[in-house]
């Protein structure tokens, strides 16, 4: 049963998600509610501003503040979101952690690279996805309800493009090799706290975060000393050290062998492993 078949894949990752339903709900609401109580509480709030007629002040938001507030929240939501998902990465294994679910989860008649591509998913979609969802939810309510009680505008922070920059100026490689560098980079990323949180089963997290910051502080006190920087952007151009391709096949590399490893360890995965690690 080790040649990958999606049905035998997608009946394991029905079941899984079965499984998990009341855990991911509970992701779901958790972060609906922080995310809309946060920007009600910004909202509500308000901000100092200015009046046009003199040197008097009010509290309230005008319909520019209120984007900017919003833009603001957003950015800070975007930062613990991202936390959080690399902390549920770092426990690609923790749903085998107890023994009962261990025993019934690879019993399952599938084989192992479709059991293990079910957690990968579980992790890394499942999780973003309820996450995203949360967030949906929570705005689009704020964007209906704070209208209803305040002369502020519809604003959404999914779909306003004046919250966000794009960078316009550069030449076209150069902006495909940029892109193509920080796709690899945040596949690397999460390739190392899949690696993380299959060798360690507690602290994977904290063990992968302070080896990541760690390698890319030397990395980039090293590199940008005897070649500059990477990648750079100045007066919205962007530029672009073609050296970057050395860094991109160094990264893809490390990427394979994160997730080979990752797979071996889950193919010898025992019911009952060492407290610390799976090794």
């Amino acid at each position: 049963m080790e040649k990958f078949s999606f049905k035998r894949f997608f009946r394991v990752l029905n079941w899984f998600l079965r499984t998990n339903s009341k855990q991911l709900l509970m992701w779901f609401a958790g972060a609906a509610t922080c995310v809309f109580l946060l920007q009600m509480i910004v909202t509500l709030t308000g901000v100092v501003v200015k009046s046009s007629g003199g040197n008097t002040y009010t509290m309230g938001f005008t319909p520019e503040n209120y984007k900017h507030a919003l833009f603001v929240v957003k950015s800070i939501i975007l930062v613990f979101m991202s936390i959080a998902s690399l902390f549920v990465l770092s426990g690609v294994f923790r749903q085998l952690n107890k023994k009962q679910k261990a025993i019934s989860f690879l019993m399952l008649p599938a084989a192992n690279k479709e059991k293990y591509w079910v957690l990968l998913v579980y992790v890394t979609v499942a999780w973003t996805l309820c996450l995203f969802l949360g967030y949906v939810v929570a705005d689009v309510l704020r964007m209906v309800i704070v209208p209803m009680f305040k002369d502020l505008p519809y604003v959404s922070t999914l779909t306003d493009p004046n919250l966000f920059f794009v960078v316009t100026e550069g030449h076209v490689v150069q902006k495909i090799t940029a892109s193509v560098y920080s796709l690899i980079s945040i596949i690397w990323v999460h390739s190392c706290y899949i690696a993380a949180g299959s060798v360690f089963r507690k602290n994977g997290f904290a063990i992968a975060s302070a080896g990541l910051l760690l390698i890319v502080a030397l990395f980039e006190k090293v590199w940008t000393k005897n070649f500059g920087s990477l990648i750079s952007v100045k007066d919205n151009t962007l530029s672009v050290n073609y050296l970057v391709w050395v860094v991109v096949f160094v990264l893809l590399a490390w990427t394979v062998y994160n997730y080979r490893l990752s797979y071996r360890l889950f193919k010898n995965f025992q019911v009952i492993n060492n407290k610390r690690t799976n090794l």
